[in-house]
């Protein structure tokens, strides 16, 4: 999974898929707005920590992988 759906996952489950028991139509069914982000895009309550664990290891990751990798580079050879 990209970072885009991690966050889009954080997103939408904290703004609509906690407690939102309004009801909407999708596709000719009456579904509640949770049951339709949980069934539809996979999203649910249960994986904010991972998701916050893995926006979190992205950055790092990238510049740990950045600060390795211009630590490595000669400049002086010529």
């Amino acid at each position: 999974m990209s970072p885009m759906s991690w966050t889009l996952n954080v997103f939408f489950t904290t703004q609509f898929g906690y407690e939102d028991h309004k009801k909407i139509e999708v596709f000719g069914e009456t579904k509640s707005v949770t049951t339709f982000l949980r069934d539809y895009f996979g999203f649910r309550r249960e994986l904010l920590p991972l998701a916050a664990v893995v926006l979190a290891a992205f950055p790092i990751f990238f510049a740990t992988l950045f600060g390795y990798n211009i630590s490595k580079l000669n400049f002086q050879r010529r």
